[in-house]
């Protein structure tokens, strides 16, 4: 179930079924399921890997402009891109857990927007 999660309502509704079959599910499964969105959300956003090397996050990029647009509506990040394939998100505070770190991505990912996928236009008001 957790691979066709594509937003965080998916991902609650997902773990209810864990709950339903098997009992209360533990921190170790919502983190499971939160990689499986992290996944897809950061494919969606450009990404196409993240790595974490002391205060930073290591991320392998897809397409950079997607994911500069997605981030324009989060307050406080710290992207420095290296080339046009490697970028170091910075970690708002160095010495987190990885259990923070994950949560960190999870929460910033969620709170992006994703840019329209070529060919899709904005909505437009209708004409009385």
């Amino acid at each position: 179930e957790f691979d066709r999660v594509r937003d965080p309502k998916q991902l609650e509704a997902a773990l209810v079924g864990v709950r339903d079959r098997f009992g209360p599910p533990d921190d170790g499964v919502r983190r499971l399921a939160q990689l499986f969105y992290l996944k897809y959300r950061l494919g969606a956003l450009g990404l196409a890997g993240v790595q974490r090397v002391g205060d930073h996050l290591l991320l392998k990029l897809r397409d950079l402009k997607t994911l500069e647009k997605a981030l324009k509506s989060l307050d406080g990040v710290d992207l420095r891109v290296i080339t046009p394939r490697r970028a170091h998100w910075m970690l708002p505070q160095p010495d987190c857990s990885p259990e923070q770190a994950l949560d960190y991505l999870y929460e910033s990912a969620v709170a992006c927007r994703l840019p329209r996928q070529r060919g899709q236009s904005a909505a437009r008001p209708r004409r009385s």
